[in-house]
């Protein structure tokens, strides 16, 4: 009877492990969608935003937290949001003369706490944000990857119109910040970091010390192929502000800066 029980035991095992390995293991999407038009299939449908076009997420947020999201596409569109982003997502807008966030003028428009390069914001206008620190971007002990972005029409009270950077080191390339302002760095300031920034343009930023950028705190950027044009200031630099700082600056160009 034992020897009966233990074949039959055996045979049970063997049996389940055949059906383990034949079930296929399904897994789940590292790519979501977002569209500020979509309206839904249908009323009550489910929402996981990995079709798009059926069922693609209204907020780009709500594309970011999705729990198997890690790259979040985001259609042409004007998305009226502050968002913040999430250790190692992509977030990817579908150029940014076509794809805006704005922040309708209540603080940074994109906040990054913590993450590393491969968080990723690429391809977006970030407009109509208004905060203490960091109008259009906030990083904070960060290293996100920008690019492709347009910064404009941000404010900071105190610094930071376009981007604000405190003991972080963002990479950003081939992005715009046009038209923001700020107490001191209209259009970024860096606070104790290491920015990288390539092939930017600074135009027609504004602030008390730094029109374009404000480095302070023993910030080291390292800027290369930028241009730096129209920016003003009322206390000095009206392209580049330094206080406590080094930064490396290679192959620019500054003019009509006040």
């Amino acid at each position: 009877m034992k020897r009966f029980l233990g074949i039959l035991f055996a045979l049970v095992l063997v049996f389940s492990l055949a059906i383990g390995l034949s079930s296929p293991v399904l897994a789940q999407s590292t790519e979501v969608w977002v569209d500020d038009n979509w309206a839904g299939s249908s009323p009550g449908d489910p929402v996981d935003g990995h079709t798009f076009g059926t069922d693609a997420f209204a907020k780009i947020q709500d594309g970011i937290d999705a729990v198997a999201g890690s790259v979040v596409h985001v259609a042409a569109g004007t998305y009226y949001e502050n968002i913040t982003l999430v250790e190692g997502v992509q977030v990817l807008g579908a150029v940014a003369d076509v794809t805006t966030i704005d922040g309708g003028g209540v603080g940074p428009v994109v906040t990054a706490i913590g993450v590393s390069p491969e968080t990723v914001l690429d391809g977006f206008t970030i407009t109509g944000g208004n905060a203490t620190n960091g109008g259009g971007m906030s990083n904070d002990e960060s290293l996100p990857t920008v690019n492709n972005c347009t910064f404009s029409n941000n404010s900071a009270t105190d610094d930071g119109g376009g981007m604000y950077n405190r003991q972080s080191s963002p990479t950003v390339t081939d992005c715009h910040f046009y038209n923001n302002s700020a107490s001191n760095g209209g259009g970024m300031f860096n606070h104790d970091s290491s920015s990288i920034v390539t092939d930017c343009t600074f135009s027609s930023n504004s602030g008390g010390g730094g029109g374009a950028v404000h480095n302070g705190d023993h910030s080291s950027l390292m800027v290369t192929h930028c241009t730096f044009s129209n920016n003003s200031a009322s206390n000095g630099g009206g392209g580049m502000f330094n206080t406590d700082s080094s930064p490396t600056v290679t192959n620019c160009t500054f003019s009509s800066n006040r």
